[in-house]
């Protein structure tokens, strides 16, 4: 990939990564909590949501060596579950809102390729870009590992017992936001990137309509 096409796919993660922010906000603040509100954070100002290391570093790295492989996370959104006028569900629904919006950006952007007559090349190749991303983050973040999303929305739905035990263990895989982090990358690298990968270009496909090897070759 060249440089110019690596900045796009920096760009479209931080763009994707502020969608899926300000959902998180919207969200919170319907079911009764206004910390994200209130903290500036339901903003399109995108210096709001770059955590420099998330967003830029680790991305960037990947992007341009060329693994293949985006991973990332934008400023956490705070919120106060307490607040939650629903507490039994209200941090499942913003758990969820986030790889819903990212799904929405997704369908939306496979739609004009699948549908939209006369679109420009370079449209589609961006396009493409913004399809697979954002698939990628929406599924990526219900991996039910701390702090993805998918590890609260678990910890919501399973039965108390288990619930308890598990509220823990996120507890003290969140004291060490490192090791998190490395144990989600040797997760991903060894055991379920590939499949997943894989997954997510077949769903790409299906809402482009492009087949697979034509959607990859298309994608920066």
């Amino acid at each position: 990939m060249d440089p110019i096409s690596n900045i796009f796919l920096v760009v479209i993660l931080i763009i994707s990564f502020m969608i899926r922010n300000i959902v998180y906000g919207y969200v919170a603040d319907w079911l009764g909590d206004p910390t994200a509100r209130l903290s500036g954070r339901i903003t399109a100002n995108p210096l709001s949501h770059i955590d420099p290391l998330g967003t830029v570093i680790i991305p960037g790295i990947l992007i341009f060596t060329g693994t293949g492989i985006v991973i990332g996370w934008p400023k956490p959104v705070p919120y106060n579950k307490y607040n939650f006028t629903n507490q039994k569900w209200g941090e499942v629904l913003v758990g969820v809102s986030g790889s819903l919006a990212n799904l929405a950006l997704a369908i939306i952007f496979a739609l004009i390729i699948r549908f939209a007559p006369g679109i420009e090349e370079s449209f589609v190749d961006l396009s493409v870009d913004v399809v697979l991303l954002n698939l990628f983050l929406a599924f990526f973040n219900l991996i039910p590992i701390p702090p993805l999303d998918g590890s609260k929305i678990l910890a919501n739905i399973l039965p108390f017992n288990l619930s308890y035990k598990y509220s823990q263990f996120i507890q003290s895989m969140e004291r060490s936001p490192f090791l998190s982090m490395v144990i989600i990358l040797l997760i991903f690298m060894f055991f379920i990137g590939g499949p997943f990968f894989v997954g997510m270009l077949y769903l790409g496909s299906f809402l482009t309509g492009f087949d697979p090897n034509t959607l990859l070759g298309l994608y920066r």
